[in-house]
């Protein structure tokens, strides 16, 4: 019979995995729209701050040819996932997977544990998407390192949406300190954006430590608005997917996310105070798709599965189809990142 000592440790690795949480994306790209592109390579128009004014045109002339004001082409390439499980027929046979009796029909079996791994495995490229989104969110860019068959890191490549240098700082004196103006250090960074890109700051994503030190602010604490909680004071409203809502600072909702990196770490810096417009035009790609569904490009969440009742024969699932999302932040200034400590 065969049994793979190999798989059973990669599914040994997957039965220790944790649920990953959504919030973020939804809070952020909710609204975002989604575009499958069957090129490798795609051209995407990025704001970069500037503005211009049509010209009035003289009777009779042709008409003023203008660029694209305001907006610059920054060409990326999405990236691949391509992760697979592989069972034993021994495997199925011997190991109980927490559904129904360890005698249960074969059948029954391997399409529990199908359906789990498949979950498992959407878990980790959701948690590979939370750290695209907090790269992103606090950089403008998104670092990717790809592996070949054999598990080899390759060069990494940066894909970026050019978030301006001046949205990204530390405030000039901590927020722990008795001398800090939070009042100010919001106000400045909300002007910027908006000079920047036009947009309205609607909310913001703070750290740990940065949500503590405006909670133990005298001055924040009296301008907090929870309407539906006591005035000036913050207080917690849990949401899905990890999302903590605490009120309303100056116009913008504060939140914090729950979510851990594979050392156990916070995803978002826990100094961190990150201003969005929920207005920014966002957007999230798909490319070098290969899968075709009538001729047209498509992709497919899950595979197939096949399953061989022989004791000898092993089975095999794979999900996805050698894509994965790319998030783009195509008004990266509707975004900052202060560094609060």
């Amino acid at each position: 019979m065969a049994i793979d000592k190999i798989k059973e440790t990669i599914i040994a690795g997957l039965e220790q995995t944790f649920p990953a949480k959504r919030g973020l994306e939804a809070l952020i790209f909710g609204g975002a729209s989604e575009t499958t592109f069957d090129t490798q390579t795609i051209q995407i128009d990025v704001f970069d701050g500037k503005r211009g004014s049509a010209k009035y045109t003289a009777r009779g002339a042709k008409g003023q040819t203008v660029g694209l004001e305001g907006w610059s082409t920054v060409s990326v390439t999405p990236p691949l996932i391509n992760e697979k499980f592989s069972l034993s027929s021994q495997d199925l046979r011997v190991r109980d997977y927490g559904e129904g009796n360890i005698n249960a029909p074969m059948g029954q079996k391997f399409q529990n544990l199908t359906n789990k791994q498949l979950t498992r495995l959407k878990d980790r490229k959701q948690r590979t998407y939370n750290n695209q989104i907090v790269e992103l969110i606090t950089t403008g860019k998104v670092t990717i390192i790809e592996y070949d068959d054999k598990g080899k890191a390759l060069p990494a490549r940066v894909e970026n949406f050019k978030m301006p240098s001046t949205h990204i700082y530390t405030v000039g004196t901590p927020w722990n300190d008795a001398g800090a103006d939070i009042f100010g250090d919001v106000e400045a960074i909300d002007d910027l954006i908006a000079k920047n890109s036009g947009l309205t700051v609607t909310g913001a994503i703070v750290g740990k430590t940065t949500l503590q030190d405006m909670i133990n602010n005298d001055k924040v604490a009296k301008l907090i608005d929870n309407r539906r909680m006591d005035f000036g004071k913050f207080s917690k409203e849990v949401r899905d997917g990890g999302i903590t809502y605490w009120g309303n600072f100056l116009g913008k909702d504060i939140f914090t996310f729950t979510e851990f990196d594979e050392n156990g770490d916070d995803v978002i810096p826990a100094s961190a105070y990150l201003p969005f417009s929920a207005q920014a035009e966002l957007d999230i790609y798909f490319g070098s798709v290969d899968a075709m569904v009538d001729g047209v490009p498509t992709i497919v969440e899950g595979k197939e599965v096949f399953y061989n009742k022989s004791d000898d024969e092993a089975v095999s699932v794979e999900q996805g189809s050698k894509s994965a999302k790319l998030y783009a932040l195509t008004q990266s200034a509707g975004f900052a990142h202060l560094t609060t400590r």
